[in-house]
């Protein structure tokens, strides 16, 4: 959707092209390799590596042109303002892009989050409980996040797993915070956010439905989500308490757009 690609890209896809004319030259008997032959085949591999080039350059100029602010500890984490009719437009609603050269794969983010982000970045606080699709709002606020990713027992929720770099969280650790979220007991909450320093909860309420059964399933992988009952044990789980605004014993609302709510720790 419109990125623009890395100098290591750049060369590597130099090479994929030059490849034909790269292979027709070592195809060649001896005799033939002539002064004439590899000067036309370096030409060849030089005009591949400066047309490459310059649409490199062309694409990073544009992408500057839509920098909005560099966030996180130095900077990494990039936001940028996407406008109507540009190839990585999504709508309306989300109107930024936030992306970090050292994490996943970016998205588009809405205003809403874009403010829910100001307001943690200015929070004094520990690790941030959250499901793992949202560590890039949580990094670029320049927080942690108790995980980054998914556990490689279940890499088959992942849309895009990558297997030469993924960097896979452990099993416990993202089980625990699946059953930070579905557990129905506060008290269980209260001591997985102790257990691993975290005093702030961080929830997308656009995508709660979607991902409370991904965190049962991985609470629980025995369960069958699609099962009738399921809908009302979601009811129960902590994650539909933050969600509804019920009134917890040990977690203080403190931040509510419409796309995300933030709880802290009492």
């Amino acid at each position: 959707m419109g990125y623009s690609f890395g100098t290591v890209t750049l060369i590597l896809f130099t090479v994929i092209i030059s490849i034909p004319s790269i292979l027709t030259f070592f195809s060649k008997p001896v005799g033939e390799r002539n002064k004439g032959f590899i000067t036309a085949a370096l030409l060849i591999f030089i005009i591949t590596f400066a047309s490459l080039g310059g649409y490199y350059l062309y694409l990073n100029k544009q992408k500057d042109a839509m920098l909005m602010a560099e966030l996180g500890a130095n900077g990494e984490y990039k936001l940028y303002k996407i406008e109507p009719g540009s190839s990585s437009y999504y709508d309306g609603a989300h109107p930024y892009f936030l992306d970090s050269p050292v994490d996943t794969t970016g998205h588009h983010i809405s205003e809403d989050t874009y403010q829910a982000m100001q307001f943690l970045r200015n929070k004094e606080t520990g690790k941030v409980l959250a499901w793992w699709d949202f560590e890039l709002e949580i990094k670029a606020a320049g927080k942690e996040p108790v995980i980054s990713y998914a556990s490689k027992a279940i890499k088959f929720t992942i849309a895009r797993p990558a297997s030469l770099y993924d960097k896979y969280e452990p099993d416990e650790k993202v089980a625990d915070v699946s059953k930070f979220f579905t557990t129905d007991s506060e008290e269980v909450a209260k001591g997985i956010a102790e257990k691993y320093g975290a005093d702030i909860v961080y929830i997308s309420k656009q995508r709660f439905n979607i991902l409370i059964e991904v965190m049962m399933l991985t609470a629980d992988q025995k369960q069958d989500i699609n099962s009738p009952e399921n809908s009302e044990k979601i009811k129960l789980t902590m994650g539909n308490k933050f969600i509804t605004g019920a009134d917890l014993k040990y977690f203080d609302k403190v931040f509510e757009n419409n796309d995300v709510i933030i709880y802290e720790l009492k």
